[in-house]
């Protein structure tokens, strides 16, 4: 996520996993403008996928698939909403 252009800057990572399933998390501090205004570019819409993915395929690969935790699982489901926003809105 930090080497993604036109996105959040990282605010926290951990790698302690937590009971909800998720083995670890980042945390990005969303720029001000960008939540006043509401409004997303392609790119930083793009970003947000490419993220969300990139956390799923690491697991994939650390792991292997059959072993992916819910936290994971739950990255195709935020994607999904991403890209039906990007198409109705």
């Amino acid at each position: 996520g930090a080497l993604v252009p036109d996105y959040d800057q990282v605010q926290k990572i951990t790698i302690i996993p937590r009971s909800n399933g998720a083995g670890g998390l980042t945390f990005f501090a969303p720029q001000e403008s960008r939540l006043e205004s509401g409004m997303y570019s392609r790119q930083y819409l793009e970003s947000q996928l490419a993220v969300a993915l990139g956390g799923r395929l690491a697991e994939e690969i650390i792991y292997g698939e059959e072993m992916v935790t819910t936290g994971a699982s739950n990255d195709i489901q935020q994607v999904a909403n991403i890209a039906k926003r990007m198409v109705k809105e």
